[in-house]
């Protein structure tokens, strides 16, 4: 219930555009906490949507450094981060005196796309997470009224919340990339007829100017 999340080690770790709730009181000073336990992490915190839940407590910063065994090696950047109140959205709360590390620019991080702010997250997370593809099933659906009701909790057993669903099989949705190949052969083929003409017209081009060679070099004696 808390942690949320924690990072460390020695790579760049890329926390965009998520969506973080209901977490609970930890043992650090921060829901979001950035460890030197193994190694020197670099962090890019950047347009997140904290929301309390029934569990979280109110005062609890959103953001903390922890100091590990490397001692204060870490570095982070953050920029457009939120969070839900009973009045609107607000800044996100850095906790004092654990905040060291901060840098002006961001790290490189791969496959980093486009970048929405923390409120438009929140909504698009909330319109499309899930495990299923297209259709939400019950714990999906559960989960998300959740976030948006501010209710749930944590449980033990997956029996206290009327267990796992039954799910029906479906068919698969297409994948677009098989339709993008197909699209593609469809093109090669059309174009196959031009490309053949050209080639025996190339051939009929070096055939020529050979004669033409032969017959103004005339017969070898």
């Amino acid at each position: 219930d808390d942690r949320c999340p924690q990072i460390s080690g020695v790579s760049v770790a890329d926390i965009r555009n998520n969506v973080i709730y209901n977490c609970g009181d930890g043992s650090g000073e921060g829901t979001t906490l950035i460890s030197s336990s193994k190694g020197h992490a670099k962090v890019n915190w950047v347009r997140n949507f904290y929301k309390r839940g029934p569990i979280s407590p109110g005062r609890r910063p959103e953001f903390a450094m922890y100091e590990g065994d490397t001692g204060r090696t870490q570095l982070w950047f953050g920029r457009g981060n939120r969070r839900w109140t009973p009045t609107g959205h607000a800044r996100v709360r850095i906790a004092s005196g654990f905040a060291w590390g901060r840098q002006s620019t961001s790290f490189r991080a791969p496959g980093r796309r486009g970048t929405t702010t923390a409120p438009q997250a929140y909504i698009d997370v909330l319109a499309d997470a899930g495990a299923s593809f297209r259709r939400r099933d019950a714990v999906d659906e559960r989960i998300v009224a959740d976030v948006r009701n501010r209710t749930g909790r944590l449980i033990e057993h997956q029996s206290e919340v009327g267990g796992f669903p039954a799910l029906a099989a479906g068919k698969p949705p297409a994948d677009p990339r098989r339709r993008r190949n197909a699209a593609l052969v469809r093109e090669e083929a059309r174009h196959e007829p031009e490309r053949a003409g050209c080639q025996r017209r190339r051939e009929r081009q070096r055939v020529h100017q050979h004669r033409g060679l032969v017959q103004r070099s005339g017969p070898v004696t």
